[in-house]
């Protein structure tokens, strides 16, 4: 009769104590969102988002840019960018989210089989709360090893729990960080762009003005050569001026002669301005002797005045020929001088041509650095949503695990202190009421809440086995892809492929985001109680 009383004395309290955690069950859950699924829908998005940063750190542009010249702190944390390069920036940020996933799933792997462990019908709680209602002789004994075991399982658990935390915040604080190397380079690059931009225009005012002077020297050295040209045209028609002065001076002196013997047949007219003569007969000797020697010196007199108009013509065309000369020597040189100046100058030019097609190419090379920081901006503000989401979930499982670990202490309290007074007294463990109540509530809060964790965790490995894994692998197979064309092509079946990934996620977490996972929970209390009152 006692034994039954005892047992219904039990089953009422283990009733109470069930309806007490039953009644605030959504309060003791860490997952009191009614849509705590769904995030888990941004997994193949993010995915999808890690698959245009490996592609976009393939890129030529990005091969050589330099986030900064020391490796930048990621954000609060001790850490640093793994490389000063851009690119590999990039893949190490796509990595760490791959490795985030893959290790949430080995993480949750951990968590779920602690977690299932806990609940199972001859799981640690069960076995617990049978010590104290049927066996309270070995309880003492067998009590204290298996809260160790309970106690280092669910620290394991929240070990477990805090890495994909941490995991998943490492990733994120890298986004930050990344996005934040992106935005400073856009702005260094538009700055850097601008510079170069004003270099090339004075560049190209240079190249004009040099320009303008290779127009003006080819102009002078064309002149230069029209009046060498001219000067030595000049010397050649003095030179032949004078020869012809030479000829016509020895042509009239034997003029000169044959005029005298005619001379005896004319008479002479002084009165018109000169000889006129004119023929006349009986003419005497002395007269035409006389006429002869005045004829004579007229003529001595004229070809001293051609002789002189000659000397002075002459003397004129030898200071034409000098001046012409020094002309020509001061055109050599001058046409020297050009030439050397022509060629620096066009020497210039090309060097000017080659400065310009190089900062031509810089500028191209900004314009394709500018869009790779604008798709990565853009591509790391949409993985840093996703992340955010992520953290939360993980977060949650975080919070559910630490507080299943506070109710944990609750539990054990009570029983580590009876285990103490009866190693005092050399006594059987007892339980006072109260303490017992408190244990029960206890036990099926730490049921509840491994029910949680075990539901959850499970729920994610599927989601991770059946979907995420799968993405991951075909975004690695993207790397196959070389051409821009095949990219293009691949890339947006990807892209269909993740959004058909999320819808099967959020078919799979459908009904376990409202009144699913409590169903779970109230399961796994009403289990735990049917087995202890029936031991």
């Amino acid at each position: 009769m006692e034994l039954d009383r005892q047992k219904s004395q039990f089953a009422i309290q283990l009733q109470k104590a069930s309806d007490v955690v039953l009644r605030d069950l959504r309060r003791n859950t860490a997952f009191s969102d009614a849509h705590w699924a769904d995030v888990l829908t941004v997994a193949p998005q993010s995915i999808s988002v890690m698959s245009i940063l490996f592609k976009t750190s393939a890129s030529k542009a990005a091969a050589d840019m330099k986030v900064s010249k020391e490796r930048k702190r990621i954000n609060d944390t001790d850490d640093y960018l793994p490389s000063q390069y851009f690119h590999t920036n990039l893949v190490a940020c796509g990595n760490l989210g791959r490795l985030a996933f893959l290790d949430a799933e080995s993480e949750m792997g951990t968590i779920n089989s602690i977690a299932a462990d806990k609940i199972s019908e001859y799981g640690s709680i069960q076995y617990i709360l049978n010590l104290l209602q049927h066996d309270p002789k070995g309880a003492k004994q067998r009590l204290r090893r298996e809260l160790e075991v309970i106690r280092g399982d669910s620290q394991a658990s929240l070990e477990a729990a805090k890495r994909i935390e941490k995991r998943f915040r490492g990733w994120y604080l890298f986004i930050l960080t990344l996005e934040e190397v992106c935005s400073n380079k856009h702005c260094e690059t538009i700055d850097e762009e601008k510079e170069v931009e004003f270099g090339r225009a004075k560049m190209e005012e240079q190249k004009a003005l040099k320009d303008q002077e290779r127009v003006r020297l080819e102009r002078n050295i064309q002149k230069l050569n029209e009046n060498l040209d001219a000067a030595e045209k000049d010397v050649l028609e003095a030179q032949k001026t004078l020869e012809n002065i030479n000829s016509s001076a020895r042509d009239k002196a034997q003029t000169n002669e044959d005029a005298l013997e005619a001379m005896k047949l004319f008479k002479v007219n002084k009165h018109l301005g000169g000889y006129l003569l004119k023929p006349i007969t009986g003419i005497t000797r002395s007269i035409a002797e006389q006429q002869r020697k005045e004829y004579i010196q007229w003529k001595k007199e004229e070809r001293e005045r051609e002789r002189l108009a000659a000397e002075k013509y002459l003397r004129g065309c030898k200071d034409r020929v000098q001046a012409v000369g020094d002309k020509i020597r001061e055109a050599h040189k001058g046409l020297g001088e050009e030439k050397e100046s022509l060629e620096g100058t066009q020497k210039e030019l090309l060097e000017l041509v080659g400065t310009l097609n190089r900062l031509k190419s810089k500028t191209d090379e900004f314009e394709a650095i500018l869009e790779i920081l604008k798709m990565s901006k853009t591509s790391l503000m949409d993985l840093k949503r996703n992340v955010e989401n992520l953290i939360s979930f993980f977060r949650k499982i975080l919070n559910q695990v630490d507080s299943t670990l506070l109710t944990f202490r609750s539990f054990f309290s009570p029983i580590d202190m009876a285990i103490e007074e009866a190693d005092m007294g050399g006594t059987e463990m007892k339980l006072g009421r109260t303490d017992q109540n408190r244990v029960l509530q206890s036990a099926f809060k730490l049921q509840t809440s491994f029910a949680a964790i075990a539901t959850v965790s499970s729920m994610y490995i599927n989601v991770s086995s059946q979907q995420i894994r799968p993405t991951l692998n075909r975004m690695e197979a993207l790397d196959k892809v070389r051409t821009d064309a095949e990219w293009e092509r691949e890339s947006k079946e990807f892209m269909l492929y993740c959004e058909s990934r999320s819808n099967d996620i959020r078919a799979m977490i459908t009904g376990m985001n409202d009144v699913g996972l409590e169903q779970e929970m109230r399961e796994s209390a009403g289990a735990l109680r049917r087995s202890a009152i029936e031991g």
